[in-house]
């Protein structure tokens, strides 16, 4: 397994954990063994990101419009992994749509492609994308997911209301560490795939 420069289970929330979060924030993920464990075959840009995501499952929480370590969102967990591998910078941004017409598309789905979602029957666009674990027949993905869009202020809500009810949605917004793509209640609209066939990253 990829190692990480610092121990992201360690950082948890609390007294001391935006400090923490700081230092993971400035770390980056490495392919490189500790000194005395051995020698480790070269690493594909695909597992290295794939490995940079799930690390993060119980470490940030949700947050709609967030790419940072205070709270990420479904496009925000992907790109964020980019950074940390060192693929993209802190001054890109990507939605959903955007990680969509980004990559390339493709036909059959394997680890470390991009899978992306639509409401009911694809009239409003892309709107969710997740990361594939897990391709095959019966895929498995790993996403953020929480309470969407309805983490914005609404129009004519006070202040004090948002953060009531922001703070409520809290509760239940998750980073879902795994999930069949197929027979949800989102619409499969297309697979991308950010790495070639030696795993290199293409963008």
């Amino acid at each position: 397994m990829v190692r990480l420069k610092n121990n992201a289970r360690a950082i948890g929330y609390g007294p001391g954990a935006i400090a923490r979060r700081e230092s993971w924030r400035n770390s980056k993920i490495t392919d490189k063994c500790p000194k005395g464990k051995g020698k480790m075959n070269d690493i594909t840009d695909r597992e290295l990101f794939c490995q940079a995501a799930t690390s993060f499952n119980g470490l940030l929480p949700y947050e709609w419009g967030g790419q940072g370590f205070m709270g990420v969102d479904c496009s925000g967990v992907i790109v964020l992994s980019f950074q940390q591998t060192g693929k993209m910078t802190s001054s890109q941004d990507y939605t959903s749509r955007g990680l969509g017409s980004k990559f390339p598309e493709v036909e059959e789905c394997t680890r470390g492609c991009l899978a992306l979602f639509c409401k009911g029957n694809g009239s409003g666009g892309i709107n969710h994308v997740a990361i594939v674990l897990q391709g095959g027949k019966e895929p498995i993905c790993f996403e953020a997911g929480g309470g969407g869009s309805q983490d914005k202020r609404k129009r004519g809500e006070s202040f004090d209301e948002y953060r009531t009810r922001q703070v409520e949605a809290k509760k239940t917004a998750r980073i879902l560490p795994l999930r069949a793509i197929l027979g949800r209640g989102k619409g499969l609209v297309k697979y991308v795939d950010p790495f070639d066939a030696e795993g290199r990253y293409v963008g």
